[in-house]
């Protein structure tokens, strides 16, 4: 199992790596809540991010009610995609899939 990390860049991008589950989930609540930004949209990188469960799913959700502004999710690996597909989270309340 591959430790979650959580870090936002210099150009305020969100990134992940390792398994997001509920454990982990306040971690990245934490940080979005401070990366929110109502003059931009808020990216989030799930390149490296190998796990999501209801929790991290949760904390997206949240997140994008936070801002006026989207949420961008970039780079889903396959299994992480389909959890999003799952859910149906991604084209509504804000969040949308960078192309």
């Amino acid at each position: 199992m591959e430790r979650f990390r959580v870090r936002i860049d210099a150009d305020h991008v969100v990134r992940l790596w390792g398994e997001l589950d509920h454990a982990e989930a306040t971690a990245l609540a934490e940080v979005a809540a401070s990366s929110v930004d109502s003059q931009r949209e808020l990216v989030v990188d799930l390149t490296d991010l190998t796990f999501i469960d209801s929790a991290g799913i949760g904390v997206i959700v949240e997140t994008a009610r936070l801002t006026d502004g989207d949420v961008l999710l970039r780079g889903p690996r396959p299994a992480v995609r389909r959890v999003l597909d799952v859910t149906g989270i991604v084209g509504t309340t804000g969040i949308k899939l960078e192309q």
